[in-house]
């Protein structure tokens, strides 16, 4: 009788173990891509948006709560939330429809704006500074909520890498 139960434990481990091999084969480009993706960002020297802003707000010796900083930071929400034309210096990002990524989300591209723009307060221009900085360092930069913002060796050019959190907002 215990051989008995014993038997049927061990075919039901088997089946277990055959349903979470089947689960793990099904999913293994998924799982594959996130492993890449961990591995890859752990290797980049990824700033992220709110290291950048305290960084600059260290350099500017302004507040999180003085007036520059909360218009700026407001300014650069309004205009992802209506994908609206940002400028930087010597840089814009626009925003499209793209089915490729998303048939209602508009996604970010780079414009090259070969004039210096004019900024319009001292955390601005701090803040485009140091993402010129650290571009130049070879850093990816979360330049703006979920974009990050780096330089391309094999195309040679600025490219924005859109994070997943960016399509749940």
């Amino acid at each position: 009788m215990n051989d008995n139960k014993t038997f049927v434990l061990s075919k039901q481990r088997s089946t277990m173990a055959k349903k979470s091999w089947m689960i793990l084969e099904q999913n293994k480009e998924k799982i594959l891509f996130w492993l890449e993706k961990k591995a890859l960002e752990n290797k980049m020297k990824i700033i992220d948006f709110d290291k950048l802003v305290s960084t600059t707000l260290l350099k500017t010796f302004l507040k999180k709560d003085d007036k520059e900083v909360i218009e700026f930071l407001n300014k650069i929400n309004f205009l992802i939330s209506e994908s609206k034309q940002i400028i930087f210096n010597n840089l814009i990002v626009d925003f499209e429809l793209n089915p490729k990524f998303s048939f209602d989300k508009k996604i970010p591209f780079i414009l090259e704006n070969q004039e210096e723009s004019k900024l319009e307060n001292k955390f601005e221009i701090f803040f485009n500074e140091e993402i010129k900085k650290l571009i130049e360092k070879k850093s990816y930069v979360e330049f703006l909520p979920n974009l990050i913002l780096y330089f391309s060796e094999t195309s040679n050019c600025l490219k924005i890498y859109i994070k997943k959190d960016y399509f749940n907002n």
